[in-house]
């Protein structure tokens, strides 16, 4: 569960990336296909098959629910193995499922540097100041 906050990023970067580089993706795919070339990257024997999974990614999302997706990534603070990290990672993930791309989630177990006590932050100066790290959410 620790490391869902990667899958998920990775996934969100993924799902945003496909939605703000589409056009440029599609006409480089387009040439490079009537070119009878490999895409960069991939064999030429599996270009073929990247470019029909591209195609099935950017014809998927709709660009109107950009804002209902943002709104419920960033709701609720998820910090790295949290239970609010994991439930993002299954919400990206079934949202990817919507769309009919397979996806999954694969745990894994690292060390996450966790602070033991709180961190202070003070200005020092003719007077001290303690600022307030909380966030109001």
């Amino acid at each position: 569960m620790k490391s869902l906050s990667r899958v998920a990023a990775l996934v969100l970067l993924i799902s945003l990336g496909g939605l703000l580089t589409s056009d440029f993706l599609t006409r480089t795919a387009a040439s490079q296909s009537q070119a009878g070339t490999a895409l960069n990257g991939f064999a030429f024997q599996t270009s073929d098959a990247e470019r029909v999974r591209e195609e099935q990614f950017r014809s998927v999302p709709d660009p109107k629910s950009a804002r209902e997706h943002l709104r419920r990534l960033t709701a609720v603070p998820h910090v790295a193995g949290t239970k609010e990290d994991y439930d993002t990672a299954v919400y990206v993930r079934d949202q990817i499922r919507s769309y009919g791309i397979p996806a999954e989630l694969k745990e894994y177990d690292v060390l996450l540097p966790y602070p033991s006590r709180p961190t202070i932050l003070e200005i020092v100066g003719k007077r001290r100041e303690k600022l307030n790290l909380k966030e109001a959410v």
